[in-house]
């Protein structure tokens, strides 16, 4: 598995993982430092330290004689825009970037583009290349250009652009091709309740997959059926005949397929057509499995949602291509954290009952499998939601209108009787608010100042750029629940 960091050169994730730790420690001492990262040398540290600041001018960094002494990293930045920073420095997805746009190139044009020697570019080229050979993506050099698994070759540009742009303003141009297939899409989705990020990234592999088709880089389609009539009927309702010919229409199939695969658009008899086709032992231990696994943290959901979570579960732990490969690429290296009493539990209860069903549950399948859950099937918040207080909750964020708009429609649609959302646009008025009581707490991406000590800290609420439903579980009412919370939920009735 290769995710974007690791095609950072060496100096750069070393730089970034200090970083990280800054992140998350906000204040440490040079001594710590030194204890955390001792496969480094002191100079070493120094030097990366003074270079992290060029990426974070804020960042402050306390001195005495020409030593490090302190470092404070600010709260303002998020871990998401870390990387963000940190991509936009590195030569290797730079050339990544410039492959996907200008498809040949030799060693003296990237050279000359990025005004380094020809043979830095043949490192970094090499680099690439050791990096995406085991996801069937080869860089040839004669020209350079990338080639391989198609499939493989959109899905690693899928993560690319998320990472380095996290949806903000990635430079891909629109067509005519593009618009059409947009407005398909949406008709697609008009039945669905799709997650706002992931719609961002549906539409992002459009883009990537119309761009990709017009440069005569084409991906392998298998005929369903199924999908097809879907398909056919929305293309026939919404264009003319002469509107799309026959080769358009294949490539919107090879494009809408990937989608369709990926569970969103599966209904019950998707599903039956599928266990019929897939049978086999692991499928019924899945399904078993899963069945166990919503009775005990949501036995609200209906036995619809529960054949296609254990569907989704299923694709996951056989690791399908089609589906899977792209969200195991995108997931970041990280500890899964057991803190939190719901992660904790629910952690544990997929570890228990899916865990049968896997050669291996690694630590990131788990997550991988926690997360299809939480965000795929947010109803099973009910089950541990009956009993939490309505509460004013105040949101100061760095979204737009559209942005704010989707988040309240959101929270009240999960939470229709615990939750008042009051969008802020300002600190003072926060600080009024709270000093009239017209809030109970605040969250926010920002800093809030906390002038003559109106704002408590307890009732801040810090979260990242991607916001999630079980971010305000999370951090609303941990405290809540730690006081109230029941350690067998399968006893709640």
């Amino acid at each position: 598995m290769v995710n974007v960091r690791e095609l950072l050169s060496k100096a750069l994730k070393r730089q970034l993982e200090l970083l990280e730790y800054f992140h998350a420690q906000k204040e440490c001492t040079f001594t710590q430092i030194r204890d955390t990262f001792k496969e480094f040398s002191a100079q070493t540290i120094r030097t990366d330290i003074l270079f992290c600041k060029k990426f974070i001018p804020s960042l402050v960094i306390e001195q005495e004689k020409a030593q490090i002494k302190r470092v404070c990293f600010p709260e303002a930045i998020t871990e998401n825009e870390l990387y963000v920073l940190m991509y936009k420095e590195s030569l290797e997805l730079q050339i990544l970037e410039e492959l996907f746009f200008v498809e040949e190139h030799s060693y003296q044009s990237l050279a000359d583009k990025f005004f380094v020697s020809e043979t830095t570019i043949f490192r970094a080229v090499h680099r690439i290349r050791t990096e995406l050979k085991h996801l069937e993506i080869q860089i040839e050099t004669q020209p350079i250009k990338v080639r391989g698994n198609e499939d493989y070759v959109r899905q690693f540009y899928l993560l690319f652009f998320q990472e380095k742009y996290l949806y903000q303003e990635i430079p891909i141009g629109t067509t005519k091709f593009f618009d059409d297939c947009t407005l398909i899409l949406k008709k697609m989705l008009d039945e669905h309740s799709v997650h706002f990020y992931k719609m961002e990234e549906f539409k992002l592999w459009l883009a990537i997959s119309c761009y990709r088709e017009g440069k005569d880089n084409h991906i392998a389609y298998l005929h369903n059926r199924t999908f097809e009539r879907k398909l056919i009927k929305i293309i026939e309702t919404n264009f003319a005949e002469d509107e799309l010919s026959v080769h358009l229409i294949e490539k919107v199939k090879s494009i809408f397929y990937y989608l369709f695969n990926v569970g969103v658009f599966l209904d019950f008899s998707d599903f039956k057509e599928s266990l019929e086709r897939e049978f086999s032992q692991k499928m019924m231990d899945t399904n078993k499995a899963t069945k166990k696994l919503v009775h005990k943290i949501s036995p609200q959901l209906s036995e619809k949602e529960t054949m296609i979570l254990s569907y989704q579960i299923y694709q996951m732990i056989t690791v399908n291509k089609q589906m899977v490969i792209h969200e195991l690429m995108r997931k970041k290296e990280r500890e899964i954290t057991l803190s939190d009493p719901i992660n904790s539990t629910l952690l544990e209860l997929v570890r228990t009952e899916i865990g049968g069903c896997c050669e291996s549950l690694d630590n990131q399948l788990l997550y991988l499998i926690y997360s299809q859950i939480i965000l795929s099937q947010s109803r099973i918040y009910e089950h541990f939601l009956y009993a939490i207080p309505k509460m004013k909750t105040g949101l100061f964020y760095w979204g737009g209108l559209e942005f704010y708009e989707y988040i309240k429609i959101n929270l009240l649609f999960h939470f229709p009787s615990k939750l008042e959302v009051i969008f802020y646009f300002d600190q003072e008025t926060i600080q009024k608010d709270f000093q009239k009581g017209e809030i109970d707490c605040i969250v926010s991406q920002r800093k809030i100042s906390q002038q003559r000590n109106v704002v408590i800290q307890e009732k801040i609420f810090r979260i990242e750029d991607y916001f999630e439903v079980h971010q305000m579980i999370d951090v609303f009412y941990s405290k809540y629940l730690k006081e109230n919370y029941l350690n067998d939920p399968s006893s709640e009735k």
